[in-house]
């Protein structure tokens, strides 16, 4: 059961530090304080609050890459790697492309039986700053975006956030939020380790992906470096 609650939880934080940059913009005093330290290892940090009037916590991970902000996101919508990085991903597409800057992602995670296998579906949102070239990739759960599909489980609740701030010198600072209802029937005492060490694996397992030469090399039109 352990184990299935970890794949469980790798998952629903893959698309779940430092104070808070919340999702749609403005900072307060009040964000500020919300955010705990609860993990610093290996030069990523993970920070929690609890999510608005639940007992569920919102995860957030922080970390410093040496990286292009092309090549950051240009991992995020190269939707064949994505298995590399996410434990227990058996399927991720990009099923709608709307523009550079929005998309449409399917996933869907490989459980053990007898459990069903989840899915999401996300609407992705992109924008950079023209002046100091920060990059937000906002993630919005769209469980109706297409029907369910027979022996799987939607996952309806879901937001979430990339961040990506030029630090100069080749690093940025990456920050990786986001919340997703778990429906796992399960106390917070069991759910919350778990989810903490898979958001520290999902940046961690990010980082590696952004040294390879592959996307090292990348460069993006439409994103300002």
């Amino acid at each position: 059961m352990t184990k299935l609650l970890a794949v469980l939880l790798v998952f629903t934080n893959h698309f779940a530090g430092m104070p808070s940059y919340p999702f749609h913009g403005n900072n307060s005093a009040t964000t500020f304080k919300a955010w705990k330290l609860i993990k610093n290892k290996e030069g990523i940090s993970v920070y929690a609050r609890k999510y608005k009037n639940t007992n569920h916590r919102e995860l957030k991970a922080i970390a410093v890459f040496k990286a292009s902000l092309s090549s950051l996101v240009a991992i995020i919508k190269d939707d064949a790697s994505v298995p590399q990085w996410i434990n227990r991903m058996k399927l991720f597409q990009n099923i709608h492309t709307v523009s550079n800057q929005q998309w449409y992602t399917y996933a869907e995670i490989s459980l053990p039986f007898p459990y069903y296998n989840r899915d999401l579906i996300s609407l992705n949102t992109l924008e950079q700053n023209s002046d100091n070239h920060i990059v937000v990739i906002d993630i919005e759960s769209k469980p109706n975006y297409l029907p369910k599909k027979r022996k799987k489980v939607r996952m309806k609740n879901a937001e979430g956030q990339w961040r990506f701030k030029p630090l100069g010198n080749g690093k940025i600072l990456v920050s990786y939020q986001f919340y997703a209802e778990p429906n796992l029937g399960l106390p917070a005492w069991i759910i919350n380790p778990l989810a903490t060490k898979g958001v520290w694996n999902t940046l961690k397992k990010f980082r590696e992906m952004a040294k390879k030469p592959k996307y090292q090399q990348t460069k993006l039109p439409y994103i300002s470096q």
